[in-house]
């Protein structure tokens, strides 16, 4: 189950926490206040295939819109399934990476921000990723599809998708 979305140096959001753990959720805000730039992350996990993007813009372009800095930009999404673990989300020069963090966002989270000159800053991923060790893997578009679309109730996939329903019907929905 989706728990959270995090938003650090992504799209118009310094940082942006959206706890999901409610039976109803609004997003209410002034026009032009990013409400459209939230629900639309959700194309990055739910929709693998940037083809299948639901996007008003070009992959290139939403891209660029979502990631400004190529080493300091991240998109997280807190699932629960027997346990906490984040889907990070972060351009690099290929195009879009994805990650599984086995830690919930509130565990995680300080490897993602350091102390410069008594500020707190963003850091950038080689010590977000040295700061979490053993706790954040790499995933292939295949482990990530896995992970995404696992096919039993035992597995620690974010969708449980019945035998006949197929993952890229689900992306056009």
């Amino acid at each position: 189950m989706l728990n959270k979305i995090i938003l650090l140096n992504c799209a118009n959001y310094d940082k942006a926490v959206i706890e999901l753990d409610a039976d109803s959720i609004q997003i209410v805000g002034r026009n032009n206040g990013g409400k459209t730039t939230l629900i639309s992350a959700l194309n990055f996990l739910y929709v693998p295939n940037q083809k299948e993007w639901n996007f008003a813009h070009s992959p290139k372009e939403t891209l660029r819109f979502y990631f400004k800095q190529l080493d300091k930009s991240y998109l997280l999404f807190e699932i629960y399934k027997n346990s906490y673990f984040c889907i990070l989300l972060r351009k690099d020069e290929r195009g879009l990476a994805y990650y599984k963090i086995d830690l919930a966002y509130s565990e995680a989270e300080f490897a993602f921000f350091g102390e410069t000159n008594g500020k707190t800053t963003l850091l950038d991923f080689e010590s977000v990723q040295s700061s979490l060790l053993t706790k954040i893997e790499k995933l292939s578009d295949k482990d990530y599809r896995a992970l995404l679309f696992g096919e039993t109730t035992k597995d620690k996939s974010v969708l449980w998708l019945e035998k006949n329903i197929k993952q890229s019907t689900f992306s056009r929905i």
